[in-house]
């Protein structure tokens, strides 16, 4: 009875809602499967969470948190035409972790991991260690951009976070930015993004998720932008007084861009001045209330379109925040972030598989394949030359043709 009551309110959410023209997802009951690779020791009973699996020229490396090929949680590289095992990974300097959203950094042929004590780099050419180093109160979320790995840690106590990065060719630590705290709430640095200022001095974006230990009423989300190139921090902006999680900041046309809890903002990027900031539940009422600790967000010409936990894809014009579009009944649940092949979004959340038209608003795929992979649980990447594209489930590794969505 409790079913029926909940599946009837959803139903009448679903006719209240402005969600425009209806969509016509396409029919296709089950996804092309190429090869699949087992990525435990028995996928029937064992499971793992894994990182996103990371293409490089014909090989795709997954890893696991199993006991495999002789190796305590090895990173396996995999080649792309059939799925066989080319090599192992696993010298890691101080333990694993699980490697999952923001945890695996990748650019060219350098793939760092890590943990809060640690992070390890692999040249992806060699398949061996670049190099490796223990980094006390590690984030431990790191990111890539432009030959470095950067990273986050806190310190003194916690009172104070640091961003710090090394070339990804050598372990060469520097201090980008330190910060010590201003009020009660301890600092806590991730969710970073990059771009460029006009005049081409590349930047840094990141949220400060401030904190007081037990009592949430005091939580707050800084913004930081920093610039690289000048070395000099550009602006502050301490605005939201409200907790977030770590999606991360996008920058775009002199624009900050980013989710807070159950808010979407944007900021000028160089004077962190807030141009608009929409709270989605006056938005839309959504389905489950969303708070955007699971989800990501997409920009297109000129909209930002964003999804959490709750059914909803929501589009608001960048320009001033207002309602593009709500597309509703998508999927719950969210995981890892919106991969992007064509224009077209391709993600997964509970078991569904979704491709959406982020342009024009329109479920363009959503189907529930838990009879051919039980649940996704990766992020989706694409083959650069042929039209597949490869993910996990937590058991396996898949390679599946990209389905047509003509």
């Amino acid at each position: 009875m409790k079913y029926i009551l909940a599946l009837t309110f959803i139903s009448i959410l679903c006719c209240c809602k402005k969600d425009g023209p209806n969509p016509r997802p396409k029919k296709v009951e089950s996804l092309d499967i190429i090869w699949k690779t087992s990525i435990v020791p028995d996928p029937e009973i064992n499971s793992t969470i894994a990182m996103p699996p990371i293409i490089n020229d014909d090989q795709i490396i997954f890893n696991t948190r199993s006991e495999l090929q002789g190796s305590i949680a090895p990173v396996l590289f995999l080649d792309t035409a059939n799925g066989s095992l080319v090599k192992t990974w696993s010298d890691y300097i101080d333990g694993t972790a699980y490697y999952s959203d923001e945890m695996a950094a990748h650019e060219n042929n350098f793939l760092c991991l890590s943990t809060q004590r640690s992070i390890d780099c692999i040249n992806l050419e060699t398949q061996n260690t670049q190099w490796h180093s223990k980094v006390i109160n590690n984030g431990p979320r790191i990111y890539t951009f432009k030959g470095y790995v950067y990273a986050s840690i806190d310190y003194n106590n916690e009172s104070s976070a640091a961003i710090l990065r090394s070339p990804l060719n050598q372990e060469k630590w520097e201090t980008v930015f330190s910060f010590t705290k201003t009020d009660r709430r301890l600092p806590y640095f991730d969710a970073m993004g990059f771009g460029q200022l006009a005049n081409g001095d590349d930047v840094i974006v990141w949220k400060n998720r401030s904190y007081v230990y037990g009592n949430g009423t005091l939580d707050r989300t800084d913004i930081f932008a920093y610039n690289l190139t000048a070395d000099t921090l550009l602006w502050r902006n301490m605005d939201m007084e409200i907790n977030s999680g770590i999606i991360p900041l996008k920058v775009k046309d002199q624009r900050v861009f980013g989710l807070v809890k159950n808010h979407v903002f944007c900021m000028n990027l160089n004077s962190g001045d807030m141009i608009w900031i929409r709270d989605a539940r006056e938005i839309v009422k959504p389905t489950l209330d969303f708070g955007f600790f699971a989800g990501d967000l997409h920009l297109t010409s000129d909209a930002v379109v964003f999804k959490g936990d709750s059914d909803e894809i929501i589009a608001v014009n960048q320009s001033n925040g207002a309602l593009r579009y709500i597309r509703q009944d998508v999927t719950w649940g969210f995981e890892d972030r919106f991969s992007v092949y064509d224009g077209k979004l391709f993600f997964t959340g509970g078991y569904q598989f979704v491709v959406f038209d982020p342009e024009i608003g329109e479920v363009l795929y959503n189907e529930d394949l838990s009879h051919q992979f039980k649940t996704i649980r990766s992020r989706i990447v694409f083959d650069p030359i042929r039209p597949v594209m490869y993910f996990h489930n937590g058991r396996e590794a898949f390679c599946v043709k990209i389905p047509d969505l003509d």
